[in-house]
Order: structure tokens, then C-alpha cells, then sequence
């Protein structure tokens, strides 16, 4: 079982992406602002009571092919989800420079 949603949508639907249990590292999204970087990070609790997605305020975010590595030194919890909770969404620019919608449930 993975609690966790985390979806994007591409213009006409919302399609999966990934979906976090308990036991699963976090992920990671990043948001490529002209001038600044933000990188999100999401994960499910261990005792799958909840999921959050946070904010880095001041970390690393290192992508070398498929893996991907985060450390961050502190925080913004941005949202704290359960099961029945409205989605919690964030618009965000890839590297490329396009303008998506990332959607993180706890289902």
C-alpha cells in the first residue's frame, strides 16, 4: 500500500506520477524560478497516518541519471495531508522552462 499520490496534470487530466508508502525515501520536485531554485520534498509517515510536503529552505539537490540524491538543512512544511483531505497543489517551472501543476494526496 502506498498512501502517498503525488500526480501532474497535463493539460486535460491528472496522471499518476508515483505514489509513497511508509517505508519509501522521499521525493523530490524542483521549481526553476528565474532567478532562484526551490526544491519540494514529499513523503509518507512512517506509521502512514499522514503525508507532507515541505518546502527546503537551504539544502543540496543533486540529480545524477536515475538517482537523486537531497539534503536539506531546514524546512517549510507546506502541507500536512490525510486520508479524506482536499490535494494539495503547487504550480512549478521545469528545467525546460514550462509551467506545471504538481498534485500530492493522501489516499
Amino acid at each position: 500500500m502506498a498512501p502517498l499520490l503525488f500526480e501532474i496534470y497535463d493539460g486535460k487530466n491528472w496522471k499518476e506520477v508515483t505514489k509513497l508508502g511508509p517505508i519509501d525515501r522521499p521525493g523530490s520536485l524542483s521549481d526553476n524560478k528565474p532567478k532562484r531554485r526551490e526544491v519540494y520534498y514529499f513523503q509518507c509517515s512512517p506509521d502512514d497516518s499522514h503525508s507532507t510536503v515541505t518546502r527546503s529552505e537551504a539544502g543540496i539537490d543533486l540529480e545524477v541519471g536515475n538517482a537523486r540524491a537531497i539534503t536539506s538543512i531546514d524546512g517549510t512544511v507546506l502541507a500536512v495531508l490525510r486520508k479524506g483531505d482536499k490535494p494539495y497543489e503547487l504550480s512549478i517551472t521545469t528545467t525546460k522552462g514550462l509551467q506545471v501543476k504538481a498534485r500530492f494526496s493522501h489516499i
